[in-house]
């Protein structure tokens, strides 16, 4: 997507929250991202992980809540650019956003995909979930390509492997930090909800 000239850092910053709890409280610690340094402030590219790890059953209505912010140079201001979200699981049969944190039929919404960018402040009731948020007005040829995997186990499959214990050359051919597929492979989805294999 595109910004206009006096827009000089984007910033990047994702909440994870339940549709069914109070939407003002996120259930794992916000980040923030910055793009990096080597890509255009017209079409920015955050290398931006973000792993939600817990002991607990974790909440299947989670969605991920994705500020995009600018400063912009000439007012020296701090601009909302919009939001992106995603569900980050689907019920196995609907194939559509579980809407009870207590569904057993769930699996992660694994993938990759090409969300809009919603220019349209949400409110923020319940349930804060994807049927309102699609509702919601949108940037014209904007949008945020989102990855989301399951974690690589180890070799002994009991444990996940966190990315300080796989040296940096290895972390695509091990899966902690795979590869950004090219733009243009028609690998993304549109649609928050995956297609049929």
């Amino acid at each position: 997507f595109f910004f206009n000239d006096t827009a000089t850092t984007e910033i990047y910053t994702e909440q994870i929250v339940g549709s069914v709890r109070c939407v003002q409280e996120t259930e794992f610690e916000s980040l923030t991202g910055f793009p990096d340094l080597n890509t255009s402030n017209f079409s920015p590219t955050f290398s931006f992980r973000y792993e939600i790890r817990s002991q607990e059953r974790i909440d299947p209505t989670l969605l991920a809540f994705i500020e995009l912010q600018t400063w912009d140079k000439s007012t020296d201001d701090v601009r909302r650019i919009g939001y992106g979200f995603i569900n980050l699981f689907i019920n196995r049969f609907s194939r559509e956003q579980p809407v009870n944190d207590a569904d057993p039929d769930v699996v992660l919404l694994s993938g990759h995909y090409q969300v809009p960018i919603i220019c349209q402040e949400p409110i923020r009731s319940r349930p804060f979930n994807m049927a309102k948020l699609k509702e919601l007005d949108k940037l014209p040829c904007a949008s945020i390509l989102i990855r989301i995997n399951n974690a690589p186990l180890t070799k002994d499959g009991l444990r996940v492997l966190p990315l300080k214990d796989v040296p940096k050359q290895e972390w695509a051919a091990k899966g902690v930090w795979p590869s950004r597929p090219q733009y243009g492979t028609c690998l993304l989805y549109t649609s928050p909800s995956p297609r049929d294999s």
